[in-house]
């Protein structure tokens, strides 16, 4: 709501300019609109960051008392020690969805079905635990991927918008896919699909959401 009224007061404002007793019209979809209208992002970008600094996208467990997660201002944080300090490591960009394959190469998703702009997926893969990131920008006109499908620790598959599963054949740089099922039968479209909750190796159960994440024992503890 912030974000529209901000939007909307900056649009009024530089629509309502006068300039040479004539009336200064600026166009959200021109140069100048778009300054106004990336500042205004700026700005709520910045609010939202003070308001929730540890806001998580998604938490995985990698190794005993290691996790990693993607948050919400794209950076990469990682614990070593359950939870007890964080560590920020990149910041490739937004992801929404994490997972970790077979070969113990972690992937990030972001995929965005576009209102105003065009649809957008990118794969991020890590091979050092989350420290640099390779983006493979995807084709959504030939595959949309909305999820991981594959369990973690288990070769790469992903499920895309119209529930066909596709898993990444093996040792490709270029990210082929094949298709391997279809949930258009009435099955769950995605098992994993707003799941709230993981859990670690030492059977710890974890949640995270705007606030940060969590480690829930007798009480629920904000660990990040």
């Amino acid at each position: 709501m912030t974000k529209i009224i901000l939007v909307s007061f900056m649009a009024v404002v530089a629509i309502c300019c006068s300039k040479d007793k004539g009336t200064r019209i600026i166009m959200l979809n021109s140069e100048e609109g778009r300054k106004l209208t990336s500042a205004a992002d700026s700005v709520y970008y910045e609010q939202e960051k003070k308001r929730f600094p540890s806001s998580t996208y998604d938490l995985l467990p990698i190794d005993s008392d290691a996790l990693i997660a993607s948050t919400r201002f794209e950076e990469i944080v990682v614990t070593s020690n359950a939870g007890c300090t964080w560590t920020s490591l990149s910041s490739p960009g937004t992801i929404s969805k994490l997972t970790i394959d077979d070969r113990k190469q972690i992937w990030g998703l972001y995929s965005w079905r576009g209102i105003h702009e065009g649809d957008r997926s990118v794969l991020y893969s890590s091979n050092d635990l989350g420290r640099t990131w390779q983006a493979h920008e995807v084709d959504t006109k030939e595959i949309f991927p909305a999820d991981f499908y594959s369990r973690p620790r288990s070769q790469l598959k992903i499920i895309d918008y119209e529930g066909k599963i596709y898993e990444l054949k093996k040792g490709n740089q270029e990210l082929e896919w094949h298709l391997v099922d279809s949930l258009n039968d009435g099955r769950v479209l995605n098992p994993w699909l707003g799941r709230k909750f993981v859990i670690d190796s030492k059977k710890r159960r974890w949640t995270f959401d705007e606030e940060g994440i969590f480690l829930i024992e007798k009480d629920t503890v904000k660990m990040y």
